[in-house]
């Protein structure tokens, strides 16, 4: 007869559930505000590894993100920080040129490439009837459109982006060229000099950095003509005042030495951090204690004000002007960084390739 078994009394620990992780017991409203936090975070990120973000601290980082999320900029390709100064690149020019399609606004929006080619002059020699008519209208086209718009022959990329609103009775026309020793500025002692080196992805992407330029310049003269679009171009940047003194208070706490070893103090990530002291260095003296003063007369305190955030913005305000036309070494600088931007993702995506390709292999 086999003895009754004896009631365990081993404590059995539960194992989590793979499947149910404790956000999704929290309430809605709490779980959208941890989404946003963690996209705030991945944001913060990605301005970190940008040139520009590297100087920032943490908290202006996050600013930066949020002046962008408020201001419908995506923090990673569609904006820019050139001396400061904070610019929607043409990537955001672009996607607004999209909605506004998708609406059914738009009649056409192209880009018409008018350098010089030469292969316009060996298809007018072909022989063939047809092909030498359309080759000599094609390149006298060229010719005329560069005489209209000042676009010197030697560039190896011009072009002319158009476009045309239903509502509009003519179009209006971006203008860009690069490349062939054709961008110029003024250098030391006031003179002008052109030079291939003054735009390099220009000239060694001359078609499509073409394109992205005349697309933007397009866009923004399109905004005279589209109300809505001027009021989110020029969205939020009349509230970037304060964002560029943090921007800069960063960019001299970065370069500023140590007073003790002489190397550049890095920006702590604890507001309340003390720098490092090196090694067999004396420490830094303590700052006497403030003394409190003393007064016999009866002192009413107002009640404290609400702490402001400093990452919160102002509200953007309804009406706003019409877009500032840029400078020209602002245009420059921005034409730069945008080029400099796309020649590092073409590249990372010929290295992608690169790598598909060997691993078929």
């Amino acid at each position: 007869m086999t003895a009754p078994e004896t009631p365990s009394t081993a404590v059995t620990v539960p194992q989590p559930d793979e499947d149910r992780s404790i956000v999704g017991q929290l309430p809605e409203a709490l779980q959208a505000s941890i989404r946003l936090r963690k996209l705030a975070n991945a944001s913060a990120a990605k301005l970190a590894a940008q040139n520009w973000g590297k100087d920032m601290d943490e908290g202006t980082r996050r600013a930066v993100a949020n002046w962008c999320h408020v201001n419908d900029v995506d923090p990673a390709t569609e904006f820019e920080l050139l001396g400061n100064k904070f610019y929607k690149n043409a990537a955001w020019h672009l996607r607004k040129l999209a909605e506004l399609a998708a609406q059914g606004v738009v009649e056409y929006a192209v880009a018409d490439h008018v350098n010089n080619d030469l292969r316009l002059i060996t298809l007018g020699k072909s022989g063939d009837p047809e092909m030498e008519a359309w080759a000599k209208a094609e390149d006298a086209r060229r010719i005329r459109e560069r005489v209209t718009r000042q676009i010197p022959d030697e560039a190896t990329g011009a072009c002319l982006f158009r476009i045309k609103l239903y509502s509009m009775a003519q179009e209006v026309v971006g203008v860009a060229w690069a490349g062939g020793g054709t961008k110029s500025k003024v250098v030391s002692g006031g003179a002008i000099k052109a030079s291939d080196a003054f735009d390099p992805i220009g000239t060694a992407e001359p078609v499509k950095t073409t394109e992205s330029r005349a697309a933007r310049r397009a866009i923004r003269l399109l905004a005279y003509h589209a109300p809505d679009l001027a009021k989110q171009l020029e969205q939020g940047m009349g509230d970037t005042a304060d964002l560029q003194v943090r921007i800069q208070r960063d960019k001299e706490l970065n370069r500023r030495p140590d007073p003790i070893t002489g190397q550049p103090v890095a920006i702590p990530r604890d507001p309340y951090a003390r720098p490092q002291v090196t090694a067999g260095a004396p420490p830094a003296p303590a700052p006497a204690p403030a003394a409190e003063p003393v007064s016999t007369a009866e002192v009413v305190e107002a009640p404290p004000a609400p702490a402001a955030d400093p990452d919160q913005l102002p509200l953007i305000p309804e009406e706003q002007a019409p877009p500032p036309v840029l400078t020209e070494d602002e245009q420059r600088a921005l034409d730069l960084a945008e080029d400099a931007r796309t020649a590092a993702a073409d590249a990372e995506r010929e290295a992608e390739a690169d790598r598909l390709r060997s691993g078929e292999g």
